[in-house]
């Protein structure tokens, strides 16, 4: 009996020791978890610490490596070769209407030199891009090659490494000068329509793995071969295949390209007209200035004897504005179809001798135009009810400089016909608009000579007042001057002039 007491007082005594220990493990259960959460703590920032550093060796974001694509231009395009099967254009001798001669450009020669130039330059982009088929299709393992990523996430900020693949440095270089090439190369197919899109998908497909490069994702981050990329799986793969692709199917495009052929023969129409404002013969003598100078500038080109220019590229459009018929203008724009988009070809964009053939072509079919031009002028003025134009006068000096004092003798010697008749307030009032224009230095010569051409032109209207088509220049020619002393101010000799016998000049026409 006194056994089983002590036997019940020891489980007694255990459930309590029991009972207490548990109460006390749940009382200390938060202290527990607080340190097993800080040893938990202290472990993660641990391995952050350690993922941190090892990060560093790490890349992701942009790269800078890839922006700077200059080094990566390609040379001038052409070859020994390009145009050489014709780039002879002769020269045959021509009267303009002022009685001199000009050697003018033959015009059929200039079209078979800008085809043939065109045609085989057409070739060397075929030839280059089947070159950069080939190396692509010779790079070592593809172009392509195994390597670790990391994708951002989880606990630590980037999840645990995966193999994916990156770009060789050979196969990254190449995409980069294939663009570069595609680019500097479809601007100048630009230039000649309808070439300019035979380069935009290799454009395309070389900016896209240009893009990919230079901006793999915030998320993901890869290490070594010079910040080279690594993308999960073969994601490189269908970016290369896409550009040999299309390098392949350009070369195709561009070998079954029939030969350029250049706008026909285009002749300025017979029924054009002049706006109001402007003066056949100030036209027809700024257009001979321009005949002169630039076939002779042609025959300097041509020899060697001068270097172009960025003023030799004026092929001489910005003549043609006077006319109202803007076929005129439209014609000598499809004469001169792409001599723009050249001019406007940064200087490496060709060789100096294709740029060359190219400005000769252009400027040879340019002055052939305007040489009709000139030819139809007095018909021109006939159909704008102006009269026909005074033959242009000498030019002296510097080619293209025209002596205005041929402008004056002609202005004195209608100033004696009109005082001749006792008209002597006319001949007063065109003396002085005259002297102010000969006085007022803000004007630039060219204008000068234009506004003298003005008094030519009324001058001619007060000697003969019977003729109204001369009437009708006259009053043009006067609106023009008005203008321009407005625009110079109400000080200037001109706006003077024209104030103090304004009376005279209306009375006149």
């Amino acid at each position: 009996m006194g056994a089983t007491n002590d036997q019940l007082a020891g489980f007694i005594f255990l459930i309590g020791l029991v009972g207490f220990g548990s109460a006390y493990w749940n009382k200390t259960a938060p202290e527990r978890e607080a340190a097993e959460s800080w040893r938990r703590d202290q472990l993660l920032r641990a391995r952050k610490d350690q993922l941190e550093q090892e990060m560093r060796s790490w890349h992701h974001g942009s790269v800078k490596a890839w922006e700077d694509k200059q080094k990566y231009r390609p040379a001038p395009a052409g070859s020994p070769h390009v145009g050489g099967r014709s780039d002879r254009i002769d020269l045959r001798p021509v009267v303009l209407r002022s009685g001199q001669e000009i050697a003018l450009p033959d015009a059929a020669q200039a079209r078979q030199v800008l085809s043939s130039t065109v045609t085989d330059l057409v070739g060397v982009l075929s030839d280059e891009a089947r070159r950069y088929t080939h190396l692509l299709g010779t790079l070592p393992g593809e172009g392509r090659e195994r390597g670790e990523f990391r994708k951002s996430g989880g606990p630590l900020g980037w999840h645990e490494p995966e193999s994916g693949s990156r770009l060789t440095s050979a196969a990254a270089e190449l995409a980069q000068q294939i663009l570069a090439w595609a680019g500097a190369r479809r601007t100048l197919l630009e230039a000649f329509p309808p070439l300019g899109d035979a380069l935009t998908a290799v454009k395309a497909a070389a900016f896209e793995i240009d893009w990919r490069l230079a901006h793999p994702g915030w998320d993901i981050a890869y290490r070594g071969a010079k910040q080279l990329p690594v993308l999960p799986g073969e994601q490189w793969l269908p970016l290369l295949t896409s550009l040999k692709g299309a390098l392949s199917e350009a070369a195709v495009w561009l070998d079954t390209m029939p030969p350029f052929k250049p706008a026909g023969p285009l002749h300025p129409p017979r029924d054009a007209r002049f706006t109001a404002n402007v003066s056949p013969s100030a036209a027809d003598e700024r257009l001979t200035a321009f005949l002169l100078e630039r076939t002779s500038r042609f025959a300097a080109l041509a020899t060697g004897r001068a270097s172009a220019q960025p003023p030799d590229w004026d092929l001489g459009e910005s003549l043609l504005d006077g006319f109202l018929t803007t076929e005129v203008a439209r014609r000598f724009q499809r004469v001169t179809e792409g001599a723009r988009n050249v001019a406007d070809l940064s200087a490496d964009a060709t060789t100096a001798d294709i740029r060359h053939r190219l400005h000769l072509a252009y400027l040879a079919l340019s002055l052939n135009y305007l040489m009709e031009v000139s030819n139809q002028m007095p018909e021109y003025a006939e159909r704008s009810g102006m009269g026909e134009p005074r033959p242009p006068v000498t030019i002296n000096g510097n080619v293209g400089q025209v002596n205005i004092a041929d402008t004056i003798r002609f202005i004195g010697a209608n100033v004696a016909a009109i005082m001749a008749r006792g008209d002597d307030r006319s001949a007063a009032a065109i003396d002085a608009l005259t002297a102010a224009i000969q006085q007022e230095h803000a004007l630039p010569e060219p204008q000068r000579a234009d506004l003298l051409n003005g008094v030519a032109d009324i001058s001619d209207a007060a000697a003969d007042p019977s003729d109204h088509r001369l009437r009708t220049r006259a009053r043009n020619a006067l609106a023009a001057i008005t203008q321009a002393g407005a625009v110079l101010g109400a000080t200037s000799p001109i706006a003077q002039a024209i104030t103090d016998w304004q009376h005279v000049y209306t009375n006149m026409f």
